[in-house]
């Protein structure tokens, strides 16, 4: 039987999932990380495939992102219609948002060249313990960007932050 050895290194690991034809899984707490991951933020744990991982690869090599592009799996609280928004976390909005755009701000998002939406940004302000822990979040026209792009539970999207010529920010959405 087949099995990975107790103590493998990283490489180890890389041959067994290919061998075994196992997604690439990245996201916090993940500590396999490629150089090119420097450019990327990942929301939550994303299970790649190999065509998947090799994509991003090519669209951080491509580009260079100035601010990382944010990863993540669609859940199903980002598409209920008349409900859905979509959150970034409080590291990546301080980090990456706020130092580029004051919050509230209208965004206009992208998708394969074209512009799909323009939406309205706010900092969240949900709060545990009594401190903040939001982030930013889009609240006006999140539902226009998921059908335009044909967003579905599960997806896996890279959103990716530009300075825009007006001195804000434009938001590029694309599946993985």
């Amino acid at each position: 039987m087949d099995h990975v050895p107790v103590r493998a290194t990283a490489g180890q690991l890389h041959a067994f999932v290919k061998r075994k034809k196992m997604p690439t899984i990245r996201g916090p707490g993940i500590e396999d990380e490629h150089d090119f991951e420097a450019f990327i933020e990942f929301a939550n744990r994303v299970n790649m495939d190999d065509e998947q991982f090799n994509s991003l690869l090519r669209l951080v090599e491509k580009h260079v992102p100035r601010i990382p592009m944010y990863v993540c799996t669609i859940k199903k609280s980002k598409v209920v219609k008349n409900k859905a928004k979509k959150y970034f976390s409080k590291r990546f909005t301080v980090n990456h948002i706020v130092t580029n755009v004051q919050l509230p701000a209208e965004i206009k998002v992208y998708s394969r060249n074209a512009k799909v939406a323009k939406v309205k940004m706010v900092m969240s302000r949900s709060k545990a313990k009594g401190k903040a822990k939001g982030g930013a979040m889009i609240i006006s026209n999140w539902m226009d960007v998921v059908k335009q792009n044909g967003i579905r539970v599960n997806d896996k999207y890279v959103f990716w932050f530009l300075g825009s010529r007006d001195g804000g920010l434009k938001l590029l959405v694309d599946l993985v």
